[in-house]
């Protein structure tokens, strides 16, 4: 999307008439935000692609011999049970350390369960890596036996 129509889009919305372009670049560029959006040139986009009905192509890589996942503890206790899957996702979304996955599990409950995954085992299983942003790694399945509860 073009960051001057969405810029124009933000303020013309009640309450959001003081956002400016330069506001809405510091927001996407900080912290988590930077993992999930990008701005090349004039334009901004997400990196995941969650809502296009084809799969955004990325270059398989060696990742870490450890990767992280924040959950829920419902979740947790279905993951190890049957695996991650990336539901309703195209892909399972990892992290490289324990705190930037219970950043990411805190969307969804305050106080999640870490998984770690052996991505070693995974490949051994047959599941592909992605490198999807500094902090982001992607994987399309990870089978129960490489997943452990950390937290």
């Amino acid at each position: 999307m073009d960051l001057d129509a969405l810029t124009a889009a933000v303020t013309s919305t009640p309450g959001f008439e003081s956002a400016t372009r330069q506001k809405i670049v510091g927001l996407v560029s900080a912290g988590a935000a930077a993992q999930r959006f990008e701005i090349i040139g004039n334009r901004i986009r997400a990196r995941y692609g969650h809502t296009l009905p084809q799969t955004i192509a990325y270059e398989p890589a060696d990742p870490p011999e450890f990767l992280f996942h924040g959950t829920t503890p419902d979740s947790a206790d279905a993951i190890l049970a049957e695996g991650l899957k990336p539901v309703e996702r195209q892909r399972v979304h990892l992290s490289v350390d324990t705190p930037a996955a219970r950043e990411v599990g805190r969307r969804r409950c305050p106080d999640p369960v870490i998984l770690r995954i052996d991505t070693v085992c995974a490949q051994k299983g047959g599941a592909k890596f992605y490198r999807g942003g500094p902090a982001v790694w992607l994987s399309d399945e990870i089978a129960s036996q490489c997943i452990t509860r950390v937290e």
